[in-house]
């Protein structure tokens, strides 16, 4: 169920590996739901990394875009604002996050080494490849609880 989940959630982020492979105008074919995109056909090195890191870089993009509205918001008096933006370029970094699988792919593909081999973004699998993910699942819930109770608790002393 989880998997599922997980799949659904991906969806934006499966869309712009899609887009990223019809720019160099590339066939592929995905599923709704699932969490991987498959190209159709024979892939130049540059047309695998065009359609890996296109999701990584448009939501850099969009975060760089993102990072000066809460100073602004803040300066401009909305206090609300601030929370809001800085709230939403958090979860769009965080929604980044979801591409590390493929910079581990592109680094991979540059260094022309095999999927077994170590790499420098390996320390960003320690909890799936330790299998402690229960506990990174929790401090999550713990975050978002906490950041949801302050959220509130400005409101109501608003």
């Amino acid at each position: 169920m989880i998997a599922r989940l997980e799949g659904y959630l991906l969806i934006p982020h499966e869309l712009l590996h899609v887009l990223g492979y019809r720019l160099v105008g590339k066939r592929c074919t995905y599923r709704w739901g699932d969490r991987r995109v498959t190209p159709v056909g024979p892939l130049t090195r540059s047309e695998q990394l065009v359609g890996l890191l296109f999701p990584f870089a448009v939501c850099m993009v969009v975060w760089l875009l993102l990072l000066p509205l809460p100073v602004l918001a803040f300066l401009a008096g909305g206090l609300t604002w601030a929370i809001i933006s800085t709230t939403l370029s958090g979860m769009v970094l965080l929604y980044a996050s979801a591409s590390v699988g493929d910079l581990r792919q592109a680094y991979l593909l540059l260094y022309h080494q095999e999927a077994h081999e170590q790499t420098p973004l390996d320390w960003l699998f320690w909890p799936v490849l330790t299998e402690r993910t229960r506990g990174l699942q929790t401090s999550a819930l713990i975050i978002m609880v906490g950041l949801i109770l302050l959220y509130v608790s400005y409101l109501v002393l608003r």
